[in-house]
């Protein structure tokens, strides 16, 4: 009875459920997705932040269950270190897995960091090569040029979608989207062999990505 002119659809993955549901294709439906952040900074890393040095990655938000990634990360960073990788990775958040990262983190560049100010956000993260995570998180990490690793919650295994960037007009957090998954080690060695160029174009799309979320 309404015409999908008039839909407003909060992701692809939601245009594809209501089409599957509803059996009408809805060729203009618009996407719209919710607003995170209150503006996109059109922010791009730094030069330094281009080098093939230490790769920083970091987290952020309530250490829980359904976030597994803070967990089979230990071993991503294990592999890592063993292929001589330089690698740090730290957990920003409070939460009862925060007792079992300690007891597996062994001597690894691990660091819980405990939980900030939301406000002071920005001024973290951008301090980052990758960020990995899910939620509203991932797309404020994205506004400031950060490459996002999307962390599937509830996944057990140590895979992703992808980059954020790619992935963005969907439910990105969920694990049944109909999309290959890579392995997240895989992911961050093929950013730690790219080009100062590449690098910088993949925060740039990160960027454009967070666009949708302002």
């Amino acid at each position: 009875y309404i015409s999908d002119k008039n839909i407003l659809c909060f992701s692809e993955t939601t245009r594809q459920f209501m089409v599957d549901k509803a059996k009408y294709p809805l060729v203009y439906a618009k996407i719209f997705r919710l607003g995170v952040v209150d503006k996109v900074l059109n922010r791009v890393l730094p030069n330094e932040a281009f080098g093939r040095g230490v790769i920083r990655i970091c987290a952020v938000g309530r250490l829980v269950k359904f976030k597994t990634y803070n967990i089979w990360m230990i071993d991503v960073i294990r592999s890592l270190k063993d292929k001589k990788i330089d690698i740090i990775f730290d957990i920003y958040g409070d939460g009862p897995l925060a007792k079992d990262i300690n007891l597996n983190k062994g001597d690894l560049n691990i660091n819980l960091k405990g939980s900030f100010d939301y406000s002071n956000f920005n001024n973290i993260v951008c301090n980052y090569d990758l960020f990995i995570g899910s939620g509203t998180a991932i797309v404020q990490a994205a506004s400031l040029g950060v490459p996002s690793i999307i962390g599937i919650e509830s996944i057990k295994e140590p895979y992703t979608y992808g980059f954020f960037s790619d992935f963005y007009k969907y439910e990105y957090h969920l694990s049944d989207l109909d999309f290959e998954k890579s392995k997240v080690e895989d992911l961050i060695l093929d950013f730690y062999s790219m080009s100062v160029d590449e690098r910088r174009l993949l925060s740039i799309a990160h960027v454009i990505a967070s666009n949708s979320f302002s």
